[in-house]
């Protein structure tokens, strides 16, 4: 068993290497859909040699930590924090259905749910059913009522995941003949500016 680690070890200084106008432009349209081609041609970037450009700048130590704090700043924005999304997963991973119903097993009305079951229930379809009378006159004999609740095993995995309970993944690898390959470390360590005095 091969085990690959990446590290990446940076001096907090180093997160604040400025970057021209072009780089900013193309850190700010990268996060529109994480599209590195449009966002380097929506930077003032040759079309042509966008998607070259975009990989070479993705790999820069400056590009990476200014998106990171971009995203950051928009999850501010958005009032979007760990805790919070640590909190919505366990609203849908820990959701009991008997939360949504009546003490006589009916579904109670939407605006007697909690934050728990609106934050919970993606959807209610309500079809009614209709059957004849003895003249053969249409006649509504009752509603059925179907409800889409959020993924709750989705939400389950995504929340042992945030919250670091996953055992990490262990890849192995082997060249053509099934051999097994050495270990690869990739280190990039990030260097503090030195001090001019």
């Amino acid at each position: 068993m091969i085990n690959v680690y990446n590290f990446t070890v940076m001096d907090a200084e180093q997160q604040n290497l400025e970057l021209t106008e072009k780089q900013e432009a193309f850190c700010q349209k990268y996060l529109i859909d994480f599209n590195g081609s449009r966002a380097a041609i929506a930077a003032g970037y040759s079309a042509e040699s966008s998607a070259q450009e975009a990989s070479r700048l993705l790999t820069k130590v400056n590009i990476q930590a200014r998106i990171n704090a971009l995203r950051v700043e928009m999850g501010k924005g958005f009032n979007i924090t760990r805790e919070r999304i640590a909190q919505e997963y366990a609203r849908i991973a820990f959701f009991d259905i008997r939360k949504i119903h009546t003490e006589d097993d009916t579904l109670k009305p939407i605006t007697e749910f909690g934050d728990d079951e609106a934050a919970v229930v993606a959807g209610i379809e309500t079809e009614d059913i209709w059957d004849r009378d003895v003249e053969g006159k249409k006649i509504k004999i009752g509603q059925l009522r179907k409800v889409k609740v959020t993924d709750k095993r989705g939400a389950l995995d995504s929340l042992v995941k945030l919250m670091g309970y996953a055992a990490p993944d262990k890849t192995t690898f082997t060249d053509p003949d099934g051999n097994a390959l050495q270990p690869v470390i990739n280190i990039n360590v990030i260097q503090p500016k030195p001090e001019i005095e």
